[in-house]
């Protein structure tokens, strides 16, 4: 691979940057390149040096600002964090407009909430036979200043917060 231009490479990313007038994601395009991307830097292209050729080559973000050595990098390595996928899948279901069928990692799901005890077996018998006793019930303690908040108030702020969720 040590014939690779990398100003003919910064020209194919810029290409594949646009797909029927449509903007690729930059991400998708490098993924597209990484080999190429991978061996011009084992050359010992340096992340300025690419993002400036990538520059020359037109290759600029949405909103017409060139992209930086440091979110070169960083697009680099997310893609070699990834698990490897098929570089020409990609580019092949870009070409046709098919939209890849890409699963995210699963990420831990969080435990299920189960409804609140009723009322009536709060107050059932236990096991043990004995009664639970009801809660104290909230009591409304006076309003010191205009900065205190009664336990209502924070009572019914929380029922309000719980009908969100």
């Amino acid at each position: 691979m040590s014939d690779l231009d990398p100003y003919a490479w910064a020209e194919e990313v810029a290409r594949a940057l646009s797909l029927g007038g449509e903007r690729v994601p930059f991400q998708r395009v490098l993924r597209a390149h990484r080999h190429d991307l991978d061996a011009l830097r084992a050359r010992g292209l340096t992340w300025h040096s690419l993002a400036q050729i990538l520059l020359r080559a037109g290759v600029q973000r949405a909103n017409g600002r060139p992209y930086s050595a440091d979110h070169l990098r960083v697009c680099a390595d997310r893609l070699a964090r990834d698990p490897p996928g098929d570089a020409a899948a990609t580019v092949q279901a870009a070409a046709t407009g098919q939209r890849l069928r890409v699963r995210p990692p699963r990420r831990p799901t969080p435990p299920k909430r189960t409804a609140p005890p009723s009322p009536e077996a709060a107050h059932a018998p236990r096991a043990g036979g004995s009664v639970a006793t009801p809660p104290p019930p909230l009591r409304q303690s006076p309003i010191a200043d205009d900065k205190d908040v009664s336990v209502d108030e924070i009572a019914a702020a929380r029922a309000r917060l719980n009908q969100i969720r």
